[in-house]
């Protein structure tokens, strides 16, 4: 026999039914959290707290390799720039070296000439010699000093002047020797060559004004006149010291 339940009851028992088991499932969704959710969420928070430390690290560390490649950069530059003043000190070493070279060469060449200056007379007289026949030429007077400016290997009106005062109009035979001479400023081989033009001025006036035979001439540039070691001077006393040097001696030598 079939019973039925009323309408009225049977909503009851499922509306109990269903909240029954709604709280079962709240009981469980709860511990489910508890249990599985939370402990995630903490893992992850810890995480994240990491990653954070790890992200400012890295940025730290970035930070310090930027330091770094500063640091290099500069240090590389250094040694660059280290390395540009080594080669130029290099080349400046390798042409000083060169200029002394030169220098000496020069110098020596100028010893070499003003040891050969008793030569030139030699073959000077030789000459004349040949010409006139042997006579016994001695020095007459002192020798005549001509003066230049800085650098210059003209005449002026005082060394003419003083050139005109040779007496070799009356003389009948007789030897000149002309020999120039530069201070110490500028390189050897400069001063050499311009000894060399201020004795040639001279000659050029002797032969040209005093009617002097060029074959009773002995002409030598002797270079530059160094400056005394260990002497210590003022530089007026310097000035006047080069100033000297910047000269050329006449020689007048006779047989009469």
């Amino acid at each position: 026999m079939i019973r039925y339940i009323p309408f009225q009851k049977l909503s009851l028992v499922l509306a109990g039914s269903v909240l029954l088991l709604s709280s079962t499932g709240c009981l469980a969704t709860r511990k489910h959290v508890k249990n599985t959710v939370d402990p995630i969420n903490t893992k992850v928070g810890a995480l994240e707290t990491k990653t954070t430390q790890q992200g400012t690290q890295i940025e730290n560390l970035d930070r310090g390799v930027a330091r770094l490649d500063e640091t290099t950069k500069a240090i590389d530059d250094k040694a660059t720039a280290a390395g540009r003043d080594a080669r130029a000190a290099q080349q400046a070493a390798a042409t000083a070296d060169a200029k002394g070279v030169a220098a000496q060469s020069a110098a020596d060449q100028a010893q070499g000439m003003v040891r050969t200056t008793d030569g030139k007379v030699v073959e000077a007289t030789k000459r004349i010699t040949a010409l006139e026949g042997n006579y016994d030429y001695k020095a007459v007077g002192s020798p005549t000093v001509v003066h230049f400016g800085l650098n210059k290997d003209e005449l002026d009106d005082e060394a003419k002047a003083a050139l005109s005062a040779l007496k070799v109009s009356g003389l009948k035979r007789y030897a000149v020797e002309v020999q120039g001479f530069a201070d110490p400023t500028g390189d050897a081989a400069s001063n050499l060559a311009l000894s060399e033009r201020r004795a040639n001025a001279v000659v050029r006036y002797l032969t040209s004004e005093l009617k002097v035979p060029l074959y009773r001439i002995a002409v030598i540039g002797s270079g530059e006149i160094p400056a005394e070691k260990g002497v210590k001077q003022t530089r007026a006393e310097r000035n006047a010291a080069r100033a000297e040097a910047r000269r050329v001696e006449v020689k007048l030598y006779s047989a009469d």
